[in-house]
């Protein structure tokens, strides 16, 4: 059967055969060889170094006649002798250990030939009772091979120090020539092409990427106005030795001492109403953040079968807080009416003066008017504040949604547009049975008092002492009156945060990323003088790169144009590890050393 197929079987070779007082080697065998069929005697179906030896289990296994008896394999053998093999194709036992591990001097018995005596196999009276199979196992040459097979096990299982580090190596050299191969392919290429080995520019901006370092915190307790702060940053920045650096962009939070020009100017603009309202919410959120509470008002949400979404606190600089409240307690508030009503009649609380206080504001006409208004409003509003924290916006994306979201704005302002809210309003309030009526301002006296006819042909902007028509006006034209005084509160906010030149400074530099140099000449002319930079020179330079390059242009306007931030998200992080770093096991610590542990952290 070997002369008829050609196949090849796997043989290990070891270098190291020496034994000492039958003490087997601790090196592992080598690489195995491969040997032709021919060459070997043994059958095919037996075990090689990998699979271990082949032990088949069968029912019944083929039986010769020795004597007068019909003799044949046990398998229980197999327990008392962990090296035998049992071919089913020569009926014969073999040694496994010999086989694969031996050096080629051992008896051919239990190697080539096989073993099928099966008379032998249960004892020897001529050699003290003891078995062919004993015999064997007893011999110095099969410990030698048994004790190499335990090793090779524990080897391959564990893994000795000189394999590890010969296979670290050998993985190391083929790292090694994966590189050489290509650096030789790009020394190769390079050469024919008849191109540099090395760019003309390696300075660390060479890689058109922004740098930002966080240089420390600044202590401004002490005075907080817009000229204090401003003499702070100065003064930083003079000690790290940068005021000679020109300071291109600046971004800040939406604190209005940092960014208003008129100095708190917002805060005094805020509407009357929409203060009352985020007061209200504020409130709702204390109250229903102590524990009692709260447990309260979820189990009642699940009898109620509504999601479990809990109320945040207000933020001054986020819009999304003061949206996502409005939306809460739109969706909560009969659980929350449910709550409150339980807390009163309990009356064993020493919380029910403050549940008394916000069931009337949550039951109030203004309360529930100005929720719908402002959830309207917060709704395009909040889809700008998300816009402006993506990490891949740019200044003319930004410049655009805040154009897009302040002619939304103004496109509510109509009657068709309230008449949806009223309407929603209106369904909102029967459900819940709330009343939306106009609240009355005074009883007024007995006789009605008129307004002055020299005031008949003047617009009146402010309250007079006569009783005028407004008493007579119906809930919707006076709840109609607030609705197109917020839409004009917000409107009129943004516009002044974000200017006209702003957004058109903003869409410039979009262009110019683009190498549009008509509308890029807003962000050219707010910097050339600066950096003295020559015009046309610059526009002949933007015509070559926008034909030639397909990469990005070096241009030292292009790198004020990558540094322009739009937002300030990025120096926010860095208040927020400001926490972790000032506990209260540092809280006595000088600035300087809160400094430095900021840079090491941040």
């Amino acid at each position: 059967k070997d002369k008829k197929n050609n196949d090849e079987y796997v043989v290990p070779i070891l270098k190291d055969t020496s034994v000492v007082e039958n003490v087997p080697t601790t090196k592992e065998p080598e690489e195995p060889v491969l040997i032709q069929k021919d060459q070997l005697n043994s059958p095919n179906d037996l075990g090689d170094i990998h699979t271990g030896p082949y032990r088949p289990i069968l029912q019944v296994y083929p039986k010769t006649k020795q004597g007068t008896q019909n003799r044949s394999f046990k398998a229980s053998w197999y327990d008392h002798f962990p090296w035998l093999e049992y071919s089913i194709e020569s009926n014969a036992i073999y040694c496994y250990v010999c086989r694969i591990f031996g050096n080629g001097n051992s008896e051919d018995t239990f190697v080539k030939i096989g073993f099928n005596n099966w008379k032998k196999l249960s004892g020897s009276k001529g050699k003290g009772s003891k078995s062919k199979l004993q015999l064997h196992g007893s011999s110095n040459y099969h410990l030698v091979c048994l004790a190499k097979w335990s090793a090779f096990k524990q080897t391959k299982k564990s893994c000795s120090v000189h394999t590890s580090l010969e296979t670290a190596n050998r993985e190391q050299i083929s790292i090694n020539r994966e590189y050489l191969k290509i650096l030789i392919d790009i020394v190769l290429y390079l050469s024919k092409q008849g191109l540099a080995f090395r760019g003309h520019d390696e300075k660390e901006l060479a890689t058109n990427q922004v740098f930002e370092r966080f240089f420390g915190f600044i202590n401004v307790s002490e005075n907080q106005n817009p000229q204090s702060l401003t003499s702070a940053i100065v003064c930083f920045l003079k000690k790290n030795n940068l005021h000679n650096v020109p300071i291109i962009p600046q971004s800040y939070d939406g604190a209005s001492v940092m960014s208003g020009v008129h100095g708190g100017i917002q805060k005094k603009n805020s509407r009357k109403e929409a203060k009352s309202l985020f007061n209200t919410l504020e409130a709702v959120y204390v109250h229903f953040a102590m524990p009692t509470t709260n447990y309260k008002f979820i189990e009642i949400k699940k009898k109620l079968k509504i999601k479990n979404k809990s109320i945040t606190r207000i933020g001054d600089t986020r819009w999304s807080c003061r949206y996502h409240n409005c939306k809460i307690v739109m969706e909560n508030y009969p659980a929350l009416i449910e709550v409150l009503t339980e807390e009163i009649e309990d009356n064993n609380d020493r919380d029910v003066a403050q549940a008394k206080g916000i069931l009337s504001l949550l039951q109030e006409p203004g309360f529930v008017v100005h929720l719908f208004i402002l959830y309207e409003v917060l709704l395009v509003v909040n889809i700008l504040s998300n816009r402006l924290q993506e990490k891949t916006a740019t200044l003319g994306q930004a410049a655009q949604i805040i154009h897009s979201v302040i002619n939304s704005l103004k496109d509510y302002r109509n009657d068709v547009k309230f008449l949806i809210i009223w309407n929603q309003i209106n369904e909102f309030a029967k459900k819940h049975q709330v009343s939306i009526d106009k609240p009355i301002i005074g009883l007024g006296s007995k006789r009605k008092r008129v307004e002055s006819t020299r005031l008949s042909n003047f617009y009146v902007t402010s309250s007079t002492s006569a009783e005028q028509e407004n008493s007579q006006e119906t809930n919707e034209a006076f709840w109609r009156i607030k609705y197109f005084a917020v839409l004009d509160s917000v409107i009129e906010n943004l516009v002044r945060r974000f200017s006209k030149q702003s957004l058109e400074l903003a869409h410039s530099v979009d262009n110019f990323f683009l190498l549009d140099f008509k509308e890029s000449k807003l962000f050219i002319n707010h910097y050339k003088d600066l950096f003295q930079i020559d015009t046309e020179t610059l526009m002949a330079e933007i015509t070559v790169a926008k034909n030639a390059f397909q990469t990005t242009y070096q241009n030292q306007l292009l790198g004020v144009a990558y540094t322009l931030p739009i937002r300030s998200a990025t120096c926010e992080r860095s208040f927020s590890a400001m926490r972790r770093i000032k506990t209260w096991l540092r809280s006595t610590m000088i600035q300087e050393r809160f400094t430095n542990l900021s840079i090491i952290h941040i």
